[in-house]
């Protein structure tokens, strides 16, 4: 079996199970999760590729559609060209690489795609090791994903990785494109199980500091959206019940990990400090404060479904009825909270 036909996958049917304290008249919100299938997936083989400082994957003079992981609009896709080319114009270095394999996506850049789309891709990749290995192919870690989540992930991984610089364009004589080998907010049960392992297991033997906490409140005060408008009225019941409260925008990445690692309850709004569930221990307890009638942004929930953690949610409301779930602030029924977070408690 040749390298090709190893990076592919078959369609794949997934079933999870429903919240811990799920309510029928919340069918809406998960409806569409609690069954899932997934595509196939095959890697893309291309000649001539090269890679401009801002990380766009070119074959030839055209992008590589399959590098984008979300809908693109025609508007969007002129201006990340143009971007594109205005990089490849300031390029002042060549690297040239025979052979390459590209498995970052338009957004994984971001802490969640990062951990969850390239990492699980990665875990797959991983399963063919000796012969990415003995091919010499460099996987790319294109300019601007320099930062230190990426590189600590990485280095769980004996892989060969090659991480652009600034100013430099790559330029190859063959690449392999994987695409994202399943939709952003699902995951390949699987390979996301054998991740979740992998972290945990790396970074458990690495000296990472044990704080006495198992109970984690993740604070978005000094984020620009999705903030908790009337948070100062849930801390005191947090605090009564034992929770630690944190703001990652005041933590870099270890300390973040230093803290959720042993933890065992998360609490947090829809937000990228769910993705540290992935190396929490399984059957922790997650609660997620959601927005009322959001049916799309299901990727913790699943994400906690897959890899056996007890999975509650609360409602909150958004501040800003003009706009998106993605962008409002929310305000929470106190009492509800309170009473959903005593139900996790038991």
């Amino acid at each position: 079996m040749n390298l090709i036909e190893k990076l592919s996958l078959s369609s794949e049917d997934i079933t999870r199970k429903k919240p811990y304290n799920y309510k029928n008249n919340d069918e809406n919100l998960f409806k569409n999760e609690f069954t899932k299938k997934l595509p196939n997936i095959f890697p893309i083989l291309n000649s001539k590729s090269f890679i401009p400082p801002c990380g766009r994957l070119f074959n030839k003079i055209a992008f590589n559609f399959y590098q984008f992981n979300t809908k693109i609009t025609v508007k969007e896709l002129i201006k990340s060209y143009l971007k594109s080319i205005l990089f490849l114009m300031k390029s002042r270095k060549i690297k040239r690489i025979d052979y390459i394999l590209f498995v970052t996506n338009s957004n994984s850049y971001n802490f969640f795609h990062w951990f969850l789309d390239v990492l699980q891709k990665l875990e797959f990749v991983f399963e063919s090791k000796n012969e990415i290995l003995n091919s010499k192919i460099k996987i790319i870690i294109p300019n601007g994903h320099n930062n230190s989540f990426v590189k600590k992930s990485l280095e769980s991984f004996n892989l060969d990785f090659y991480f652009q610089k600034k100013n430099e364009i790559i330029v190859s004589n063959h690449s392999i494109l994987l695409p994202d080998i399943a939709p952003t907010g699902n995951y390949r049960k699987n390979k996301i199980l054998k991740l979740a392992k992998r972290l945990r297991n790396y970074w458990t033997k690495n000296e990472i500091r044990i704080p006495n906490y198992k109970k984690i409140y993740i604070s978005r005060k000094n984020s620009k959206k999705r903030r908790l408008i009337n948070e100062s009225e849930i801390i005191p019941i947090l605090k009564k019940k034992g929770f630690l409260i944190l703001d990652f925008d005041n933590l870099n990445f270890e300390e973040q990990l230093s803290y959720t690692l042993y933890s065992e309850i998360l609490v947090s709004v829809h937000g990228a400090g769910l993705t540290h569930m992935l190396w929490m221990k399984k059957k922790s307890k997650i609660l997620e404060i959601r927005a009322r009638n959001n049916y799309d942004d299901n990727c913790y929930y699943s994400l906690a479904s897959d890899l056996g953690h007890d999975y509650y949610y609360t409602i909150a409301d958004k501040t800003h009825i003009k706009k998106s779930f993605h962008l409002s602030d929310l305000v929470i029924n106190v009492d509800e909270f309170s009473t959903q977070l005593s139900k996790m408690l038991i």
